[in-house]
């Protein structure tokens, strides 16, 4: 009868811990907040920024966060919506934002973030360590779309 009732309690308590889907969120909301402070430590007033993360996405052996940041500028006045997007390695370190200044840029940093979500979208461009060739042909491929947009916003 004891080791009946030792079984049920092993039983029962090794479904005490988190799920597989708690602990993906438990790591999203670690991850959101480490590229939250990441960005407000880029700008004048941090304490006052408010970031919105929009979309995470792998893109070859890391993955790529996108969003929205609004914080005071100088004067102490709301700058309005301003798009970043910030690379996470693989070791979960997160890279420096590139946080758009205006609205054109944040035009383009969008639109790039689409075009990056779409090459990581890729066969063999996630997951893994890009090679020299792909990281080139990337390279190639996100200047090309770079010279495109600007054309296309700079256009009378």
């Amino acid at each position: 009868m004891g080791k009946w009732i030792s079984l049920l309690l092993v039983v029962m308590l090794s479904g005490c811990g988190p799920s597989e889907q708690q602990k993906r969120e438990g790591a999203t909301a670690k991850q959101n907040a480490d590229i939250s402070v990441k960005v407000k430590e880029s700008l004048k007033d941090p304490d006052s920024a408010r970031v919105v993360i929009k979309q995470v996405f792998p893109l070859f052996d890391g993955h790529v966060a996108c969003g929205t940041v609004n914080a005071k500028n100088s004067f102490g006045g709301y700058v309005g919506d301003r798009s970043f997007d910030v690379s996470i390695n693989p070791d979960g370190s997160i890279g420096f934002p590139s946080i758009a200044r205006d609205e054109r840029e944040s035009v383009l940093n969008d639109a790039m973030c689409e075009f990056q979500k779409e090459y990581g979208s890729r066969p063999g461009n996630s997951g893994k360590q890009a090679t020299a060739q792909q990281a080139g042909a990337f390279k190639a491929e996100y200047m090309k779309k770079v010279h495109e947009l600007v054309t296309a916003l700079t256009a009378p």
